[in-house]
């Protein structure tokens, strides 16, 4: 948890792990890419179990941040910033103390609600670009191919889903800069739409489209190479294969 890179290979390690050994075990007879958008589902719901307190954590950390800019900005302030939060470790054992278990999943739903679709989405765009740009006499797919469809995947996903991250996000900080405005993720939804348009649910959408591309085009690169150097001889589903 104390380090960003530690906690995203760990979930980009079950992911796709999950990915892999649910789409070998699917039955035979299911289309391609049925079975690659039920195994995407799969991974994203089992991910989105240790997503959701990463999540919440690093959205009070940010808060955290951005109230310490915005006291010594504004305020003649002087004396050192005391943060409520050490750590991401040290934010979500708090909230453990003070709400719970319970309170470490605050805006799971949501969350859940937002990785499953996402995922099924995000390995199906891969596998159907890599089987459009692969090589037909060989049956590979080039590292530039890998690298195209894997940004392209992570852009489709955030943009199909990223209306559900705002509300979560809302959801997850509601009543810690003052009393608490939704009673859910509906509640909040309904709520955003009415005070501020449905161009609230786009706002940020930009910046992360243009992370997603070279994240997640690096993340199907490694991957692959990572198959094709444990398993050189094998069928990797990651790479397009059936």
């Amino acid at each position: 948890m104390t380090s960003p890179l530690a906690g995203v290979a760990v979930i980009n390690a079950i992911t796709f792990g999950t990915y892999g050994n649910v789409y070998k075990s699917l039955p035979p007879d299911w289309s391609p890419t049925v079975g690659v958008f039920v195994a995407g589902s799969t991974a994203g719901l089992v991910q989105s179990v240790i997503v959701g307190p990463m999540e919440l954590a690093k959205t009070r950390m940010q808060i955290q941040q951005d109230d310490r800019s915005r006291i010594h900005r504004y305020s003649n302030w002087n004396r050192p910033f005391e943060p409520t939060y050490r750590s991401p470790w040290d934010c979500l054992m708090q909230i453990r103390r003070t709400d719970g278990w319970r309170g470490m999943f605050r805006g799971y739903g949501v969350t859940m609600g937002r990785e499953v679709p996402s995922y099924g989405l995000y390995f199906v765009t891969y596998e159907g670009l890599c089987r459009m740009m692969q090589d037909d006499a060989s049956d590979v797919v080039s590292p530039l191919a890998v690298l195209l469809a894997g940004g392209l995947s992570g852009i489709a996903s955030w943009v199909c889903t990223y209306p559900l991250d705002v509300v979560k996000t809302r959801v997850q900080t509601d009543g810690l800069l003052g009393p608490r405005q939704y009673k859910g993720a509906i509640d909040c939804f309904v709520k955003s739409y009415r005070n501020e348009g449905i161009a609230t649910f786009g706002r940020g959408l930009t910046s992360t489209v243009l992370r997603a591309f070279p994240t997640n085009a690096a993340t199907f690169l490694a991957v692959s190479l990572t198959f094709r150097l444990l398993a050189p001889k094998r069928q990797v589903v990651i790479e397009g294969r059936t």
